[in-house]
């Protein structure tokens, strides 16, 4: 009595070859958004100073340019490390860690610490 495996077998992943103009577009963005954490607001800081929506776009490269070199340097794109945080807190606030009022304090004496700077308020 032997059970089929109905699903095929996962392949393993498949690095992709090395391309020189992959290579070259890669340390060509890179370039580009160093250049863009440096250029962007000090683009927006130059007179005439305004909120338009020139300045939301330059502020829209810049957070582009931070989100490419936190990739670069991390492998994570500061999306990916939002959702993470965003669901390391939700599942500590299912869990009842965060002490109910306790705003995700990390141990019971910041909890009671901070119980005691309300009282004396």
């Amino acid at each position: 009595m032997s059970i089929a495996n109905s699903s095929p077998p996962i392949p393993p992943p498949q690095v992709p070859p090395s391309d020189p103009s992959l290579e070259q577009y890669n340390r060509l963005m890179s370039r580009l958004s160093l250049a863009g954490l440096v250029v962007c607001p000090a683009i927006a800081l130059l007179p005439p100073r305004k909120l338009d929506v020139y300045t939301f776009g330059l502020g829209m490269l810049w957070i582009g340019s931070a989100n490419t070199v936190a990739r670069n340097y991390s492998g994570l794109s500061l999306w990916d490390r939002l959702g993470r945080n965003m669901e390391r807190d939700g599942n500590t606030a299912a869990a009842g860690v965060s002490g109910g009022g306790g705003g995700g304090l990390p141990t019971e004496r910041a909890r009671e610490v901070q119980r005691r700077l309300r009282e004396e308020r």
